[in-house]
């Protein structure tokens, strides 16, 4: 006896995508936060190259390199390799932590809903590991 699922639908999809940017709206701050990180992230990492850039010009032929220039940019990348590092670090957290709460609010409300029914309604409808075999 298998259980064939139904192929999800645009309107399906639609009506999904919905329910679950209602639960992440009250998360909307830590959104926020997460896509300007997320734009330093990406923004920082299209400046090292520029920078390095700025580092090879530095060396107009052999014999004739700015060294003094070259120290300058060098520390400027790694200052922007480290902020990077530390934007997409907060951004991983930031988003991990609306994932953990979002699923937690879906949990709870589940649960909530599921201690509201009678037990024969629970009794009548196995669901999950129960109804497979």
């Amino acid at each position: 006896m298998s259980s064939k699922k139904a192929p999800l639908t645009k309107d399906k999809s639609r009506e999904t995508l919905k329910r679950i940017l209602n639960y992440i709206k009250q998360y909307k701050w830590a959104v926020v936060c997460s896509l300007i990180l997320a734009m330093i992230t990406v923004a920082l990492t299209l400046y090292v190259p520029i920078l390095i850039g700025r580092a090879v010009d530095r060396a107009a032929a052999q014999g004739q390199v700015d060294f003094q220039g070259v120290a300058k940019i060098i520390g400027q990348i790694l200052t922007a390799v480290g902020l990077t590092a530390l934007s997409q670090w907060l951004m991983n957290h930031i988003n991990n932590t609306i994932t953990y709460r979002v699923v937690m609010d879906i949990r709870t409300k589940a649960f909530d809903h599921v201690e509201k029914l009678p037990l024969s309604y629970l009794d009548a409808h196995l669901q999950g590991i129960l109804s497979a075999g």
